[in-house]
């Protein structure tokens, strides 16, 4: 038995919205199926909001769960809610929209530039199928009818057959740059399956260098990660499931202990020592090893 599932992105243009890409993902009827929705916004002053929209579905286990984390006058604040039905974002004319009342959430994010899909995993363990929904996005979002965000976003989808602790990586860097010209996403795996993945303005780049302060390209550009601020920072067990007890309760101690840092910080993006523009950037380092060896950045 299989499951078909087509991701359509949509690419705002003056005549409206048209179907940019299409990913057809044909996968054997999972007992394990993770898909994570992620949306971000960052204003001009560096406010910052982080959304996820999750569901899990792992043997009789069935769940929802959705969370916030936002970053204002420099202290960071996380919400994480159960919740008994979907809150992935849905289309409209209007733009992608997260309406999820649970956590006080209504956004629309607007797609500026062409999707990326990837399959960045495809083995005997189960699959990992990543789409950038929109790599640069127009952002205006409330949340709890009290605050207000707005500028420039990113949305990912990411689907998941293969169990988080059975990753063959040993340590995941991920970000992404926005700016009002251009758009840099990276993901890196270090481990048994290393793989490097860079795109600049939704076009794959080669003979990159990723690390936790540079993203450096082989032509000549380079992006600085300066004025790092942590949003996050510690053990998945304690930080992220803290508001889910009895899905931590369920899940290997090797997972538990997985670390996470996540960060905010400008982006200067360069071609030698001509700085091209600026931006804002969210990343972060995700090492799956039972002990790192530092907890610190």
């Amino acid at each position: 038995m299989t499951c078909s599932d087509i991701f359509v992105c949509y690419l705002q243009t003056n005549r409206g919205y048209f179907p940019a890409i299409e990913f057809d993902m044909m996968i054997d009827d999972p007992d394990f199926l993770f898909t994570k929705w992620y949306l971000d916004c960052v204003t001009e002053n560096g406010d910052t909001f982080l959304g996820y929209s999750s569901s899990l579905r792992w043997g009789k286990i069935h769940l929802h769960f959705a969370s916030t984390l936002l970053f204002q006058a420099e202290r960071a604040t996380q919400r994480i809610r159960m919740t008994r039905r979907e809150t992935a974002p849905a289309d409209s004319p209007e733009g992608l929209v997260w309406d999820c009342r649970p956590l006080g959430v209504k956004g629309v994010w607007r797609c500026r530039s062409i999707p990326i899909a990837q399959i960045l995993l495809s083995s005997d363990a189960g699959e990992i199928h990543w789409v950038c929904v929109q790599p640069g996005s127009n952002v205006e979002l409330h949340v709890a009818n009290k605050l207000h965000f707005s500028g420039l976003g990113y949305v990912e989808r990411l689907e998941m057959t293969i169990k988080p602790w059975q990753l063959p990586i040993a340590q995941l860097r991920w970000g992404r740059y926005i700016s009002d010209k251009d758009e840099i996403v990276w993901i890196e795996w270090q481990g048994k399956k290393p793989r490097v993945n860079v795109f600049h303005n939704s076009v794959a780049a080669s003979d990159v260098h990723v690390s936790d302060d540079e993203i450096v390209f082989g032509d000549g550009l380079r992006l600085e990660l300066t004025c790092k601020q942590i949003l996050r920072e510690g053990r998945v067990g304690p930080t992220l499931l803290s508001g889910l007890p009895l899905l931590a309760k369920t899940l290997p101690l090797k997972m538990l202990r997985t670390y996470e840092c996540k960060w905010r910080s400008r982006g200067v993006f360069r071609s030698g020592s001509n700085i091209l523009n600026q931006g804002w950037v969210i990343h972060e380092v995700v090492r799956f090893d039972e002990n790192p060896v530092s907890e610190k950045a």
